[in-house]
């Protein structure tokens, strides 16, 4: 008999399956493809698990740009002094 924690895990497992074609699909539409190259999900069930695709939302980004323009134009200062008075090593051979 199943219990509560099996079908936690077997609905965990079969939402994470179907995101996971549902992600292919996108992707191969997204792509640029020809109507020959879009990926056609291969579980028997995808389409019977379609429903969830109206429950999916999708996570909050992280973007590494600066959110505002005085970030952007903050001034990054240019290499140290140390840095400029280290001489390139000669790959001229000396006799």
């Amino acid at each position: 008999m199943a219990d509560i924690t099996y079908l936690k895990a077997k609905i965990g497992s079969l939402r994470s399956t179907y995101n996971s074609e549902r992600k292919k699909v996108q992707d191969s539409l997204r792509s640029g493809a020809s109507a020959d190259d879009i990926y056609f999900p291969r579980l028997w069930y995808y389409h019977s698990l379609h429903f969830l695709s109206d429950q999916m939302e999708p996570r909050p980004s992280l973007s590494t740009l600066p959110s505002n323009s005085a970030e952007a134009t903050e001034v990054h200062p240019g290499p140290s002094t140390q840095e400029k008075d280290v001489e390139e090593p000669s790959l001229t051979q000396s006799p």
